[in-house]
């Protein structure tokens, strides 16, 4: 009877140590498959901002809806998956993994003479999103650079002359706004900024 009952009492033991040990695995493997996941969104994030981009720089190639010609001069072409607050739409998708709409997107387009330079800045309306990144670098560093849900913290410093959270209006940049993002430009020369809008027909 003794053998019995002591037999039960490791087999239990046995039972309640791989329990917790088969819910410790279960968590670990539970959180890779969020981390797997997370990643998979933020390259999404990544590439349909690319996709953004590479759609603007078709048209201006063209030259028929979008001629940026004037050197000095980055143009701000607003992007996004409602055609009505967007000059370039992308055919299919165009959401962020993270919300169904944009806060505030902005493809950016500068002409020094001989060729363009491309970059993007904006963030859906869970705030995430990038701050003012070349091509090149959100195709690199993309989702090492993300800004994950706390992009509102950065709308008055980083993104200041773009957008204002307090009035939901753009403003002028300074001389000193225009030199830090012709900074991220590669120091292309900066003289003026152009927003075209949907609502204007997207001429500048």
């Amino acid at each position: 009877m003794r053998r019995v009952v002591f037999l039960m009492a490791i087999s239990l033991l046995l039972v309640g140590c791989f329990g917790v040990g088969n819910n410790y695995l279960g968590s670990s493997n539970t959180n890779k498959v969020v981390e797997k996941i997370q990643d998979s969104r933020k390259l999404s994030f990544a590439n349909t901002t690319v996709e953004f981009v590479k759609a603007v720089m078709v048209k201006v190639n063209e030259g028929k809806q979008f001629k940026f010609y004037d050197k000095s001069t980055l143009y701000m072409v607003p992007v996004g998956n409602d055609s009505s607050n967007s000059c370039v739409k992308i055919e299919s998708g165009g959401k962020s993994p993270f919300s169904n709409s944009w806060n505030y997107a902005y493809v950016g387009v500068i002409y020094n003479g001989t060729g363009y330079k491309y970059a993007f800045i904006g963030f859906d309306n869970s705030y995430y999103g990038f701050l003012f990144m070349a091509l090149e670098d959100i195709e690199k560093n993309g989702v090492e650079k993300l800004h994950m849900n706390d992009m509102a913290n950065y709308i008055d410093v980083d993104l200041r002359g773009y957008y204002n959270s307090s009035t939901n209006e753009k403003h002028a940049l300074t001389k000193e706004e225009i030199e830090l993002y012709s900074e991220v430009l590669n120091n292309y020369s900066i003289d003026k900024v152009v927003y075209l809008s949907a609502k204007a027909g997207c001429k500048y």
